[in-house]
């Protein structure tokens, strides 16, 4: 309990990769860094976000944040490809010539 209440007050990514060390599938951590990094540095967002997922795959806070990373880094078809496993409401639609540009990803759960 002592763990997871430090992983949800750590507020800087650092402090929160230290803590990682010790408890490498401490699921909180991981979402958080998740979330942290998601913008800054989408595609190490995105390592920490499948290692969430991984050690609680029945959280779908953990799936939602797998997949923002994935839009965040332009992965598109594998983000569509997330939340469709996990019923999360996302489907592709074209639109137009099909040409790239044309298509549009609609995702209830972003």
């Amino acid at each position: 309990m002592r763990n997871r209440i430090t992983a949800i007050r750590t507020s800087t990514a650092a402090e929160l990769e230290k803590q990682l060390e010790s408890d490498q599938k401490n699921a909180i951590i991981l979402g958080r860094l998740c979330s942290m990094l998601r913008k800054e540095n989408p595609a190490k967002a995105i390592a920490y976000c499948r290692r969430a997922s991984d050690a609680e795959p029945s959280n779908m806070n953990h799936a939602v944040g797998f997949g923002a990373a994935l839009v965040q880094a332009r992965e598109f078809e594998s983000a569509v490809g997330l939340f469709s496993e996990n019923n999360l409401g996302c489907s592709r639609q074209r639109h137009g010539s099909g040409q790239p540009g044309d298509s549009v990803i609609s995702a209830k759960a972003l």
